[in-house]
């Protein structure tokens, strides 16, 4: 079967938290970092969005125990032909369309790395670039990936 086209667009960014430890001698002379890089997917299906929440976490590559930096991005996609994208399953969650969660999820960890970017510059972790990933987070579930229905607050 053909993939079908997805209509989408960038609907928001929001920048949801934000962490920069204190510098200290120690971490100021850090040039190698490790990246921990966690996706979730909501669906709002009232108004067609899909939201990812993406959370970038900076720590040194050789002890990864110390948080230098963390950041928190939320990302509204708009998908306009929703009901192909996105499919509602019996238990009230959702499952969206095999290829097109690896592009949103790329899309989200692109946009992260630019905020990241202008979060840390100017600070002593400002080498800390973002590498380049291949999206494939969050796996498969029958060619789609299941994601859970958006809960208001």
């Amino acid at each position: 079967m053909e993939n079908p086209e997805i209509s989408f667009r960038l609907h928001a960014i929001e920048l949801t938290g934000k962490h920069l430890a204190t510098r200290t001698s120690e971490n100021e002379k850090i040039e190698q970092f490790n990246f921990n890089v966690r996706q979730e997917i909501k669906v709002n299906e009232k108004l067609k969005h899909l939201i990812t929440f993406t959370d970038v976490t900076v720590s040194d590559l050789k002890s990864k125990n110390d948080t230098l930096a963390k950041i928190s991005v939320a990302i509204v996609f708009e998908i306009m032909n929703f009901e192909i994208a996105v499919n509602k399953q019996e238990d009230g969650n959702f499952k969206i369309l095999s290829g097109f969660d690896n592009l949103v999820n790329s899309i989200s960890v692109s946009t992260c790395r630019g905020v990241l970017y202008k979060e840390l510059s100017g600070t002593y972790l400002h080498k800390a670039y973002l590498p380049i990933m291949f999206s494939d987070i969050g796996g498969k579930q029958d060619e789609q990936t299941q994601v859970k229905k958006a809960r208001k607050k």
